[in-house]
């Protein structure tokens, strides 16, 4: 144990030498399987290591939640960062070796068993999460919120899904509260979506005006960025391993779409820009998507698509570069 914690710091040392970014995320959604895709996923996030945080958009767990299916779904593929990990694994030492917790989950509907009412018991048991279906947490410059988006957040005793639930009043404290730069909000069903469910409009909370810079969700197996009219983005990311899905019904403000090939993101902060990249796990890790947002000297936002400075995109994508949109200072 001692020789690979030195080893971790050691692949720190090089990987982080010469970078400029204040935190760095994988993003994954839609995953637990044990399919092909999934570990084409997995070793590609492998690959990005050193970060600061594994997130997840949700579905961490088919076909149905259960405690079981979590170390052959999900430990197999991403023990290495959870502390403390419950589990056992085929290949130790299990979990994190450094005592510190980098994989930071979001329910999906799966995950509470794919029911209303359901059950969330195996992912509270396995999840190093302290026991909660919706949480926040700090890295570096970045102030990050899991939600919990599920129906199941609607029954008596639960903190609901609606802008004016006690979930929602938790979010938009926590976000006036936060003196982080950068703030993230996370969850699984989207409120903009082409895919096969589509958008999930009762989850259409305010979350610029409260003060988040992006929202993250899955639920479709796809990828997509729709942008609001101000640059505020709203992404899908539900390419992680389970079965890939088509589009249909473009919905407004839809600017990058890919499809049938998994993948994942990798979100980066440098200064006051935050940067988000998706990649496809296909040969080389081509690029989908990149975009980024900068914090100007007057307090107003510029969003804007960075693909025009990354390589080429893989030509299995379906890609609409986005302009630059600046926000005005807020009142």
């Amino acid at each position: 144990m001692f020789t690979q914690k030195l080893v971790y710091a050691a692949l720190a040392l090089v990987c982080f030498a010469g970078s400029t970014y204040a935190a760095r995320f994988a993003v994954i959604g839609d995953f637990g399987t044990a399919s092909a895709g999934e570990a084409a996923v997995a070793n590609m996030v492998h690959s990005w290591y050193p970060f600061d945080s594994l997130l997840t958009v949700g579905d961490n767990n088919y076909p149905s939640g259960r405690l079981a299916d979590m170390d052959p779904f999900v430990g197999a593929f991403y023990h290495r960062y959870m502390y403390p990990f419950v589990g056992s694994c085929s290949t130790p030492p299990c979990g994190s070796q450094d005592g510190v917790n980098r994989f930071w989950p979001s329910t999906g509907n799966h995950d509470w068993g794919n029911a209303c009412p359901g059950s969330l018991s195996g992912y509270l048991t396995y999840m190093p999460v302290n026991r909660k279906a919706f949480y926040d947490i700090v890295k570096g410059d970045t102030h990050i919120f899991f939600v919990d988006s599920d129906c199941n957040q609607n029954y008596a005793g639960y903190n609901g899904t609606s802008s004016t639930s006690s979930q929602a009043m938790w979010l938009q404290s926590g976000l006036a509260a936060s003196t982080s730069k950068f703030k993230l909000v996370i969850f699984h069903h989207p409120p903009y979506s082409s895919g096969d469910h589509g958008s999930s409009t009762y989850m259409r909370w305010p979350f610029e005006a409260w003060g988040a810079h992006a929202v993250l969700t899955g639920h479709d197996h796809d990828y997509e960025r729709v942008i609001m009219s101000s640059g505020f983005p709203y992404f899908v990311n539900g390419i992680g391993g389970a079965d890939l899905r088509p589009f249909v019904t473009i919905v407004a403000g839809s600017t990058v779409r890919s499809t049938g090939s998994y993948g994942a993101q990798l979100v980066e902060t440098s200064g006051n820009t935050i940067t988000f990249k998706a990649f496809l796990a296909n040969t080389g890790y081509p690029l989908v998507d990149c975009y980024q947002m900068t914090l100007n000297a007057d307090g107003s936002k510029s969003y804007a698509s960075c693909m025009a400075n990354q390589p080429p995109a893989s030509p299995v994508m379906s890609l609409l570069t986005g302009t630059a949109v600046t926000t005005p200072t807020a009142s």
